[in-house]
């Protein structure tokens, strides 16, 4: 479990600096135009985002195994219900770059929610296999 999380730290945080970092000199090389002074708190806001939603589904496994998927969809919909927030609340309070915040936020919750799916699927896949393993053992024993 120890390195599983040492894993999932190591990749969100390279995936947050490499993608940060690309898409940041993109915006500023190639995008000049639609470079926004917002834009560096959106790797930041998921990388906060993913940790907490990484340290929250370990919580909901520890707890009673039938409970585990119900909480699981409500950090998932407290996420996209945030992350909505997040961008309504630029898009009112901003008013300038809308369209260019949204489709780099877009871009980036998409992202990170494949990263963040590839992870557990592959967590819950090893897990499957021990198990069967497990089983097959002590079926021979």
């Amino acid at each position: 479990m120890e390195k599983q999380n040492q894993y999932y730290l190591i990749g969100l945080t390279l995936l947050t600096l490499i993608v940060g970092g690309v898409v940041d000199i993109l915006l500023k090389e190639a995008f000049p135009h639609a470079y926004f002074e917002a834009y560096p708190f959106i790797p930041l806001y998921f990388y906060v985002l993913e940790l907490l939603v990484y340290y929250g589904t370990l919580a909901s496994r520890r707890g009673k195994s039938r409970q585990a998927p119900l909480w699981l969809m409500a950090i998932k919909m407290v996420k996209l219900v945030g992350s909505v927030l997040v961008a309504v609340l630029y898009c009112l309070l901003m008013k300038e770059h809308v369209r260019d915040f949204l489709l780099v936020f877009v871009l980036f919750y998409l992202l990170y929610l494949t990263y963040e799916t590839l992870f557990f699927a592959a967590v819950e896949k090893r897990r499957e296999s021990e198990q069967k393993e497990k089983n097959e053992n002590g079926t021979i024993s």
